[in-house]
């Protein structure tokens, strides 16, 4: 520099490793134990004790990425969906529920399918997609890729199997358990991926505990969303008396499993409002100040399909079990449950990549 106002240094590794354990770096800059910088700022006079960034209290949303948002909803949907079908497979008899478990694993497998092509819309250029997976050691991105891939070519096999009927397919009739539970079980490594991706940065909205549960319970409530919407389908186009039993049985089941996960989904996202009571500006104190400013209008939006999809329809049906519904409207109310449910969980996720507060540098005002 001309001005001798930066200088370029050597640096000991193991002195900067243990100096970032003390924190003595910039005034509300990002932990420094996340990537140990070295810069170091020198000057004449001391920080003041109040020192904090021009930008401290102002908060933008960020980029929501839609094909992101789109890939991971789909794909926890369809992982719960596989998962809700083996365990009423596993709770009632196989007899009972073989009649849905074709419409089942084939609707799961559709929007699994539709969720890695929308991953695609993300890439700057999707026909290089294949070297995703050349960093399986260290990127959680590779594992998820490859867990996704391996799960859905088993899905596939698992959907497959449950169209082959007679005695000439006995033989690979005998394959679908062990199909099934390797479906099940790359589903929820691949979900893990996905939430360790996001960890991995560090932000505090993305924190383990909260991503977990977002996504967890993201693909129970859609499996069973959508395990009750396709058993109420089989139940009106299906007059067998397979059908009806399932829908008697299975029915309430689901529908009150249905109620408990999206109170307690709802529940959970909505504390977030509760750093809005605390002085410090912290960054959770930020993400609940963009979505009850910017973002409210999503905010609302997202909790208004989670109570009417999640709560109040379920209800609506368990009401009605004694004095079955007209078919029309029957039809009408489970497809309004599936899409409520959908929308309100896509739009969480919205709120989950646009409501993040970055970590970033200490800055002037945008």
């Amino acid at each position: 520099c001309p001005h001798q106002a930066i200088s370029i240094n050597i640096v000991n590794k193991e002195q900067v490793i243990a100096d970032s354990e003390i924190d003595p770096f910039l005034p509300a800059a990002p932990d420094p134990q996340h990537t140990y910088p070295t810069t170091t700022y020198k000057s004449r006079k001391p920080f003041p004790r109040n020192t904090i960034p021009a930008d401290y209290y102002s908060a933008s949303p960020q980029h929501a990425h839609m094909p992101l948002v789109i890939m991971l909803v789909l794909t926890q949907l369809s992982v719960g969906a596989f998962l809700t079908s083996l365990a009423l497979e596993y709770f009632l008899s196989a007899a009972t529920t073989d009649v849905m478990t074709r419409m089942s694993a084939t609707f799961a497998l559709f929007f699994g399918l539709v969720a890695l092509g929308a991953s695609t819309l993300h890439l700057g250029r999707p026909q290089y997609a294949f070297r995703g997976i050349l960093g399986l050691k260290h990127s959680w991105l590779s594992r998820e890729i490859l867990a996704f891939g391996v799960f859905s070519n088993t899905a596939m096999a698992y959907a497959l199997l449950t169209w082959l009927s007679g005695e000439s397919f006995a033989d690979l009739k005998a394959w679908q358990p062990l199909a099934g539970q390797v479906v099940g079980l790359t589903g929820i490594v691949g979900i893990f991926c996905s939430i360790m991706i996001y960890v991995f940065t560090k932000r505090e909205f993305w924190n383990f505990e909260s991503t977990m549960i977002k996504f967890g319970l993201t693909a129970v409530l859609l499996g069973i969303t959508s395990t009750l919407f396709t058993l109420y389908l089989l139940g009106i186009f299906s007059h067998s008396a397979e059908s009806q039993l399932l829908v008697a049985q299975a029915g309430p089941l689901l529908a009150k499993a249905l109620i408990v996960t999206a109170v307690c989904k709802l529940t959970f996202e909505a504390s977030i409002f509760r750093y809005l009571l605390r002085r410090q500006n912290s960054p959770l104190k930020r993400s609940a100040l963009l979505m009850s400013g910017e973002l409210s209008n999503i905010t609302l939006a997202r909790f208004a399909c989670g109570i009417l999809g999640g709560i109040l329809m379920p209800a609506f049906l368990l009401n009605h079990q004694a004095q079955p519904l007209h078919t029309l409207s029957l039809l009408i109310i489970v497809s309004f449950l599936f899409v409520a449910n959908l929308a309100g969980e896509l739009l969480e996720r919205y709120l989950f990549f646009s409501a993040v507060a970055a970590p970033r540098m200490p800055g002037v005002l945008r």
